[in-house]
């Protein structure tokens, strides 16, 4: 399965990837790990997630994210940067129009929408077709409506409204005194 979907991979980075990836088993009675020298359950999917991180130039073998990118990756909603590096931009912050791309990539299902409004908005970019279906779907909204924040570091309480907008959550009923008292203290 690994060589099939990635065939230049060695047998190295394979085994690797079946090892990062395995499923720990607790349960102490049978724990036969020791001895044979198991990683735990096999977890195929992880592997091929762990694989296609490591293609990305910037991706530590070991970071916390590997599965996780992978996934992504794997799925067409995130890319590495298209400037021929073959990073991923690891630890680096996401931009609003990144953002909108991901979303589109995600849920989008190859839609076109029409232009942006928001000037700031430059139809002949790479992020375009993105903004345009976040906007016209109300996915994002931008600041006002001239201006969509392209480049911008996307902020935490604006990925909270974004992912409230594309589940059409009810949020006209919360209590913002309950997220006030949390300032500051939530983890990534």
């Amino acid at each position: 399965l690994l060589f099939a979907a990635f065939p230049e991979t060695s047998v190295d980075d394979a085994c690797d990837a079946v090892y990062a990836s395995a499923t720990p088993i607790v349960d102490s009675a049978n724990d036969r790990s020791k001895a044979s020298g198991s990683h735990g359950a096999l977890n195929a999917t992880g592997a091929l997630c762990y694989l296609k991180a490591w293609q990305f130039t910037d991706m530590p073998r070991n970071h916390w994210s590997c599965e996780s990118v992978g996934y992504a990756a794997l799925e067409g909603i995130v890319n590495g940067y298209a400037d021929g590096s073959g990073a991923f931009g690891v630890e680096a912050p996401v931009t609003r129009e990144q953002a909108a791309c991901m979303l589109y990539n995600y849920l989008g299902d190859g839609a076109s929408a029409p232009a942006a409004p928001q000037g700031d908005v430059d139809q002949n970019q790479w992020y375009a077709g993105g903004v345009n279906w976040a906007v016209a779907t109300g996915a994002m909204n931008g600041y006002s409506a001239s201006d969509f924040g392209v480049s911008d570091r996307l902020t935490r309480e604006q990925a909270a409204c974004i992912l409230a907008n594309v589940s059409h959550a009810d949020v006209d009923a919360a209590d913002p005194a309950k997220f006030n008292g949390l300032k500051g203290t939530a983890q990534a």
